[in-house]
C-alpha cells in the first residue's frame, strides 16, 4: 500500500532525492502508527487512548496477526452535521409512512392494524 505512495512521489522527484523523501515518509508514518498486542493494550488502554487522542494510529495483534485497529475519532463539524439532518428530512418527506396528500399515520393505526 505504502510503496505506491513513495512511487507516485518519487516520479515527481530527481532521482538523488527520491532515497531521503522516501525515507522521511517512511519516519512519519511511523511516527503516527504503532504497534501492539492484545494483552500489553488490555493493560494500557488509558495510555493507548491518549495517544489516539493525540493523533496516532495504533494497530492491536494477537499473534503477530492485526486484528484491530485504534484510530483518532473525528468530530463532526456543524456542516456535516447540517448535511445530515437535510438528509434526515428527505428521507422522512420520502417515507411510505406519512406521503404528502394522505391522512397521517399514528402508531396506534399500525398497532390496530396489526392485530386485524
Amino acid at each position: 500500500m505504502h510503496t505506491n505512495v513513495f512511487a507516485e512521489i518519487s516520479e515527481n522527484l530527481p532521482l538523488h532525492m527520491t532515497g531521503l523523501t522516501t525515507s522521511l515518509i517512511q519516519r512519519s508514518m511511523k511516527s503516527t502508527q504503532q504497534t501492539v498486542g492484545a494483552y500489553e493494550a488490555k493493560t494500557k488502554l488509558a495510555e493507548l487512548l491518549e495517544k489516539a487522542a493525540s493523533g496516532q494510529t495504533i494497530t492491536i495483534t494477537r499473534h503477530n496477526h492485526p486484528i484491530a485497529r485504534l484510530v483518532p475519532a473525528k468530530t463532526p463539524d456543524r456542516a456535516d452535521l447540517n448535511a445530515l439532518f437535510k438528509q434526515m428530512d428527505e428521507i422522512r418527506v420520502k417515507s411510505p409512512l406519512n406521503p404528502t396528500g394522505k391522512p397521517r399515520l399514528t402508531i396506534r393505526d399500525l398497532i390496530e392494524e396489526g392485530r386485524k
